[in-house]
């Protein structure tokens, strides 16, 4: 992680970080769906 994220997020923007450390950009779908599953039952 230290390698992955702490060294390269100094220098980018969240987006850029998260799609050069998951090869994915940013997306509320997985945790919007972990919340209805927690919530909604």
């Amino acid at each position: 992680m230290r390698e992955k994220v702490h060294v390269r997020g100094s220098r980018l923007l969240p987006q850029h970080l998260m799609r050069e450390v998951t090869g994915r950009g940013t997306d509320s779908g997985p945790y919007l769906n972990h919340l209805r599953k927690r919530f909604l039952g």
